[in-house]
């Protein structure tokens, strides 16, 4: 049975943080999703329904609670799972909610495609690895920094923009312009979204929030090139959108410390790391 959760939290900026203090939520919702608010303000209601609803995870629950208490300080965070039981942490930002960690399955959920850890890297379209090499650096460092993927194993083997590609049921990989809405939502004003160039957004200081934990908290797990080269590692990053161009695809990069936050395309044969988003 679907459950429909709605929460109302009284916007801070009717309440004093002195009268109230510091409030937060927490809610199961199944087996897959859960959600935590939190923030300045009083919980006031919360109601959980059984029936038939659309509201059946709490990204959904969130945009609800966000556009019915707009202007309210709060943090709104959850966590997802993929296929093999791997956990993400999500966050809202703006009017989407994003995986805050690299998506690091080895699998398709669907077994359109085989993924292959292959050392050679350029035997197959559909090639993963870790970030030194193709079977070295399976424990904490996958754990922080995912995996790096070939556009076609990213998109398991899809080529429309927004397709689900490796990610967890109702994510995919994000759109050229849904990064566009990230970069506005840390401060971008929309002047560089269709730049290509390492300093987009240098002066507003998109890519630190970018690197920020606090933020969206991207490693720099650098790229693997078209013949299976590792670089960049601990320096720069490097990920893939939905977006296609004939052979190549549009990515996000930056480097280490780099205030701006780059756009370029890139072949779909090198190896970059993935996030999802929410449908």
């Amino acid at each position: 049975m679907k459950k429909q959760i709605i929460l109302s939290i009284v916007a801070s900026s009717l309440l004093t943080t002195s009268a109230f203090g510091a409030c937060s939520a927490s809610v199961d919702m199944g087996a897959n999703h859960d959600i935590t608010l939190s923030g300045t303000g009083k919980i006031i209601s919360a109601k959980t329904d059984t029936t038939p609803a659309l509201w059946d995870d709490q990204e959904l629950v969130t945009k609800k609670y966000v556009t019915d208490n707009s202007g309210g300080a709060v943090s709104i965070t959850g966590t997802v799972r993929d296929n093999e039981g791997n956990i993400y942490t999500t966050k809202l930002y703006g009017t989407d909610v994003w995986m805050t960690q690299n998506l690091k399955t080895t699998s398709s959920h669907d077994s359109a495609i085989t993924l292959h850890n292959d050392a050679t890297w350029n035997t197959t379209s559909y090639a993963f690895s870790a970030q030194n090499g193709a079977t070295a650096g399976l424990g904490t460092q996958v754990d922080g920094n995912g995996f790096l993927y070939t556009w076609n194993a990213a998109m398991n083997g899809a080529t429309e923009e927004g397709a689900r590609g490796l990610c967890p049921v109702h994510w995919h990989i994000p759109t050229d312009d849904e990064w566009n809405n990230l970069e506005s939502a840390l401060g971008g004003d929309g002047s560089d979204d269709d730049v290509e160039s390492s300093a987009r957004y240098f002066s507003e200081g998109v890519g630190t929030k970018i690197q920020s934990a606090t933020d969206f908290n991207m490693p720099m797990s650098g790229r693997r090139d078209s013949s299976g080269v590792q670089m960049y590692q601990g320096d720069r990053m490097y990920i893939w959108t939905s977006n296609e161009i004939t052979t190549k695809a549009w990515q996000r990069y930056m480097y280490n410390s780099n205030a701006g936050l780059g756009r370029q395309d890139r072949d779909k044969t090198e190896g970059a790391a993935v996030r999802c988003i929410k449908d």
